[in-house]
């Protein structure tokens, strides 16, 4: 997510690659302003990172994003993969969330940075898969929601 800063404290010239989702934009200001960021928010400062080399080294570098109106998901962007989960039977208008989702999407963002080819279902990625559900699946507990379940895609060569 492109986010610029300036400003007392925040002119340090600098690009992150780090991973992060809007969640994390009124932490950010607050804790720029000097606001005890409330613990019922969401989301966490930014400015460990800005401020911390250590803190990018020990960077999760990655987000959870929540998808709605279009449909009921979930999906967890790193630095090489974003992997999504859907609910097809639920309206992304009406429903905020699924107890169960299927597996959508997934990409290579190293070797597909624009998403054109979906590697979901296919018995080479299903490693990858595994791994991203479990993150994905953690992700959302830790978010506060119900915890759901995920049906892998079907496989296909």
């Amino acid at each position: 997510m492109p986010f610029i800063a300036q400003g007392p404290g925040l002119n340090l010239s600098l690009t992150l690659p780090e991973i992060s989702g809007n969640i994390n934009l009124t932490p950010t200001l607050l804790d720029s302003v000097g606001v005890t960021v409330p613990k019922s928010m969401k989301g966490t400062s930014l400015l460990p990172l800005l401020r911390d080399p250590q803190a990018r080294r020990e960077s999760q570098n990655k987000a959870l994003i929540q998808i709605s109106e279009s449909m009921v998901g979930r999906a967890i962007r790193t630095k090489e993969w974003t992997y999504c989960v859907a609910d097809p039977t639920l309206n992304g208008y009406k429903d905020s969330s699924s107890m169960h989702y299927v597996e959508y999407q997934m990409y290579n963002n190293a070797s597909d940075p624009a998403q054109l080819v979906n590697l979901a279902g296919r018995q080479t990625f299903r490693q990858a898969a595994s791994q991203l559900r479990e993150e994905l699946l953690a992700m959302i507990g830790e978010s506060g929601e119900p915890q759901p379940t995920i049906t892998p895609a079907r496989l296909y060569p």
